[in-house]
């Protein structure tokens, strides 16, 4: 029993660590705007053979949670500027979404705060500059995800290629050609 505890503490130190590296890792990708340094860590990891999917499994949490945390982050940026805006009567039902940000053109977003009612150039400017910082903190955002669905993909597929071969070394021989010759000796011995 106290074996199964001190396991199970052990297990959780080494994915904690894990965690934190991922996250260092991940940090350092995303100040550099480089997947590389992910890259090269999961190069590591695939060097090292199956034995190393546990490992794996943890980075792609890693970089779920960093998706989240950012998707987050993007619509608390949409709706504080949905809730500036919102000071000056403006709505934007036509922007359901922080995505739909990106189809607005600077006169567009004119035209459409004109025809809510906002004349004064002090109100048409703050409005402005509330859509600017959002769609800037949007774009940063965007940015990051892109970076991390690349590294995402990336795990994905080395995950994909440690599981077939963890499952080739599991059961030596099937599906090789001598197993194959062994099937056919068999069948016409019957």
């Amino acid at each position: 029993m106290a074996d199964h505890s001190l396991l199970t503490a052990q297990t959780s130190v080494e994915r904690a660590f894990l965690r934190l590296q991922a996250s260092e890792v991940l940090t350092l990708c995303q100040e550099e705007g480089d997947a590389r340094p992910m890259f090269n860590l999961v190069e590591s990891l695939v060097f090292a053979g199956p034995k190393s999917l546990n490992a794996m499994r943890e980075i792609l949490a890693e970089v779920q949670l960093r998706q989240t945390q950012l998707k987050d982050d993007q619509q608390q940026a949409f709706t504080q500027m949905k809730a500036e805006l919102g000071r000056y009567a403006v709505s934007l039902p036509e922007l359901p979404t922080p995505a739909s940000l990106y189809r607005l053109t600077p006169a567009g977003i004119l035209r459409l705060l004109r025809r809510q009612g906002v004349s004064r150039d002090k109100d048409l400017l703050n409005c402005l500059q509330a859509l600017q910082i959002s769609v800037e903190l949007i774009n940063d955002t965007e940015e990051h995800l892109k970076l991390l669905e690349e590294i995402e993909l990336h795990l994905e597929d080395w995950r994909w290629g440690l599981m077939c071969q963890s499952a080739r070394q599991a059961w030596p021989g099937e599906g090789t050609p001598s197993a194959v010759k062994k099937i056919d000796r068999t069948e016409k011995n019957l």
